[in-house]
């Protein structure tokens, strides 16, 4: 009966150090996948301002490009945008308006202007259905541009 005893004894010492050396190597490891994700996680918050930074950028070169598509670079702040060129249409001056002052990208012009046709809307109705601009920025734009209409 001893020998039995001490066989099952042995056994319960022999389960709890396999088991104390199982969960030692597990904490171990559990440790080394904290530091490992906290590595990953401060590079990644430096890759999203990484990205920040860069979206910044092309958003500024998409506003430059498009300034310099419709001749807005180099302009003097004398010119009106509410009093467009005699050969310039009321929705020419609109729109380049809108381009130059960031209110509007060139791609969000483009669908407006295709778009335009469809809805049989005019460039302010157009972007306001789209979601390109508020109705506040069209009641805003109506100030500048009073011959603009809005259906």
């Amino acid at each position: 009966m001893i020998v039995y005893f001490l066989l099952f004894l042995l056994s319960v010492l022999a389960f709890f150090y396999f088991r104390s050396s199982i969960t030692q190597e597990h904490f171990r490891r559990r440790e080394k996948s904290k530091q490992e994700h906290a590595k990953l996680v401060e590079r990644y918050e430096e890759l999203l301002l990484e990205q920040q930074e860069i979206n910044r950028e092309i958003s500024e070169l998409d506003q430059h490009i498009t300034r310099m598509q419709y001749g807005y670079e180099g302009e003097s702040a004398s010119h009106s945008p509410s009093s467009p060129g005699k050969d310039e249409s009321v929705e020419e001056a609109l729109s380049s308006h809108m381009l130059s002052t960031g209110l509007l990208s060139l791609e969000q012009y483009q669908k407006a202007k295709q778009t335009m046709q469809t809805m049989k809307l005019d460039l302010l109705g157009t972007c306001l259905a789209l979601g390109f601009i508020t109705e506040s920025a069209v009641r805003e734009l109506k100030t500048q541009f009073p011959s603009a209409s809005h259906r």
